[in-house]
């Protein structure tokens, strides 16, 4: 329920969880995931609550010099903030899993827009630079389906990784839901139509 969302709020902001992560120093993987977000496509999901949180109030990435791994769901972000994040992360980071989150950008480029600003970030190496292909972070993105099916999702990499390290297009892409989800085909469009001519 929203009112008990907003009751917990708290407990992200009081600086309590950011100073205990921080004592975790050897930490190698992070996975943190929230119901804030049940469907990042519903205009209606963020009526109510409190504006964005900066991700690294929350985790100190400073912090964690070993970190391998790092996974957040079902949160309220900016795209400016992800990017900033990203950038952050230490360069032991190997893996990246982003899924459910709901973007506030004004724009409404979700998604989309994000995988922009992190390529164009990583073009001009303010993201992740001196990166060889080995130690170049992997991330997969989450996107929930038309139709809500508990604990069915679309998990999106390989796009991912064409997009944003190299020329991959997503109107190239054979999976025609990632491009119904990334706002690549209109979504006046009925999927089931876009299935039958693309599949």
């Amino acid at each position: 329920q929203k009112e008990d969302i907003e009751d917990c709020w708290p407990s992200l902001l009081n600086g309590r969880l950011r100073r205990a992560l921080g004592e975790a120093r050897e930490l190698e993987e992070f996975r943190l995931h929230t119901t804030l977000i049940n469907d990042p496509y519903d205009d209606d999901d963020g009526d109510g609550l409190p504006s964005q949180i900066p991700l690294q109030s929350i985790m100190p990435v400073e912090e964690w010099p070993n970190l391998r791994h790092f996974e957040l769901s079902g949160f309220l972000v900016s795209r400016y903030d992800i990017v900033s994040f990203l950038a952050a992360l230490p360069k032991s980071i190997r893996s990246i899993e982003l899924s459910m989150l709901g973007f506030l950008d004004e724009d409404g480029g979700g998604w989309y827009s994000a995988l922009e600003d992190i390529r164009q970030s990583i073009r001009e190496n303010a993201l992740w630079e001196e990166r060889d292909v080995i130690s170049t972070p992997k991330l997969k993105i989450g996107l929930p389906l038309v139709n809500d099916e508990i604990g069915r999702n679309i998990w999106i990499e390989k796009e991912v990784s064409e997009f944003i390290y190299g020329e991959g297009k997503f109107l190239s892409c054979k999976v025609v839901v990632v491009m119904f989800h990334l706002g690549l085909v209109p979504r006046r469009i009925h999927l089931i139509r876009i299935l039958d001519v693309h599949m």
